[in-house]
Parts: structure tokens; sequence; C-alpha cells
């Protein structure tokens, strides 16, 4: 058995390190220079490796879009979204169309463009309210999608204000004198029907000017332009009174005076001429 003293007692060799060697310190330094180059070796190697990646890459989108295979691609991808959004149900199954009275359904279905499973990523709320504002009797439109199904439509109608009959047709004349087209709705037994060259722009103040003169506007049945300056207008049961180039809500407001005095407009008479200071009656 060891004794205390010789189990406590310290091995001077034991706790002394061993000193390295020059030729070990090389080898240590040469192996750590030699991990370094390879380290950065591979990394160039990677970054050489990504740029080739790369430019092929680029290679490969130049030649595809210069043969027309990316266009292609893109198109069947397109449409292999939309056929799996149809699908899905989101097409526009529904259509919901507000304010449109005169605009006939197949005017709008022409104009939107939009057929049956249609989906509704295809369609172009705005380019469809340009279409629409293209018809005749649309003076504003709105389109809104409302996924997954239905397609919102709001028109604002433009206001017809009398039918102008030129060159044997019936053209219905807006409150704005502006022409929208043929009286397919057979306004012409309900408006004012008018006539002669220059009437539908002068329409507007001239209707405005009668809506002032209730007992007037409500025998009122037409008039007919005269040399682009004056209006010859007509009332039940079939008077003509013809007006000069002055102010026409004077003049309305003279003929008024005269159907409270005498009651003009139910006299046995053809014609009642204002052109001149004095009414002149023609029987």
């Amino acid at each position: 058995m060891r004794s205390l003293a010789t189990a406590f007692a310290t091995d001077d060799a034991a706790e002394t390190p061993k000193k390295s060697s020059p030729e070990n310190a090389l080898n240590k330094a040469a192996k750590r220079l030699a991990a370094h180059r390879w380290s950065r070796r591979q990394k160039n190697l990677l970054i050489g490796l990504l740029m080739a990646l790369s430019l092929m890459a680029l290679a490969a989108v130049i030649w595809a879009d210069q043969t027309g295979r990316l266009g292609f691609w893109q198109l069947r991808t397109e449409l292999e979204l939309e056929s799996a959004l149809a699908e899905r149900g989101l097409f526009a199954r529904n259509i919901n169309l507000r304010g449109q009275h005169y605009t006939t359904q197949e005017e709008v279905r022409a104009a939107l463009g939009a057929y049956d499973r249609e989906p509704l990523n295809r369609l172009n709320p705005a380019d469809m309210a340009e279409r629409l504002n293209a018809l005749p009797w649309v003076q504003s439109a709105v389109v809104q999608r409302q996924w997954p199904q239905t397609l919102n439509i709001w028109i604002e109608e433009k206001t017809p204000l009398a039918v102008l009959h030129r060159a044997g047709q019936a053209l219905v004349i807006d409150d704005q004198g502006e022409l929208i087209g043929q009286d397919a709705q057979n306004l012409s037994a309900t408006l004012a029907n008018l006539s002669g060259r220059g009437a539908e722009q002068a329409a507007p103040e001239l209707l405005h000017s009668l809506a002032g003169f209730p007992d007037l506007h409500n025998r009122f049945v037409g008039a007919s332009r005269h040399s682009e300056r004056r209006w010859n207008l007509y009332f039940s049961p079939g008077l003509e009174v013809r007006l000069g180039t002055g102010p026409i809500a004077d003049q309305l407001a003279a003929l008024q005076q005269l159907q409270i005095k005498d009651q003009i407009l139910d006299k046995d008479i053809v014609a009642l001429d204002l052109r001149n200071r004095r009414p002149l009656i023609l029987r």
C-alpha cells in the first residue's frame, strides 16, 4: 500500500506541459492554410455555379420568348387556372342588372362580352363599364364583381325628351339635345314630336320653357323648327301657334295671357301668329 506521503506527492514530470516542436507548429499552420484555401475554392465554385445557372435560365427565357413558347406557356397556365376556377364555381353565373329600362338585355350582354362559365378573374369591370357607356341609351355604368359567381351592374340611362321626325325616321332626343337613336319603344305616343333642321339642339330650351306654363304644356302636341331660328307650336285640338325669333319664355307668357283672357286655344281657328306686336288670328 502506498503511504500518505507517496499519495500526496506531486509528479513534476506529469504536471509539466509538453513543448511542441517547430515541425509540429509548421504542420498545423499548413493544415489551416490548406483548409482555408479549400473553403474559398468551394465558395468560388458555388458562386460560379449559381452564375452559370442564372445565365442558363436567362438564355432559356430569351429563347422561349423569341420562339413564342413563353407566350404559349403563359396562355396555357392562364387557361388551366381559369378552368380550375370555373370548376370551383368562380364564374359569372348570376348577372344583376339595375337601372336598365330602354337598353335591351341583348345589348347589355353583347357589350359585356361575358358568357356562361366565364371565370370572374377574367372579367375586367372597367372595360365592361366603358363598353356599356358606348351604348346609345346609357349615360353612365358601373360594374362590380361579387365573388364567387355574381356580376353586379348599375346603369343610369339618358332621359328622353322628345321624338324628332326626319327623313322618314323617328329619333329620340335626350334632355341635352342629343340624338339617342331610333324610337324603338314608340315614345312618340307620349313625348312631344318635333321636326325641322336644328330642332334637336333647340328642343331643351323650348320644352323646359313650356314646363313653366302648365296650361300650355298639357295641351302641347309638337313643334316644327323653321330656318333654325324660330318655332311653330301645335296644341290640341289642332291649333298652330307661330312664334317669332325673340325669347321663347316671353312669347309663351303672352300666349298664356291670351288663353286666360280669351281662351284662345279653345276657339275654332286654324293658326295664331305671334310674330308681330299684335297677334294675328287665321281662321
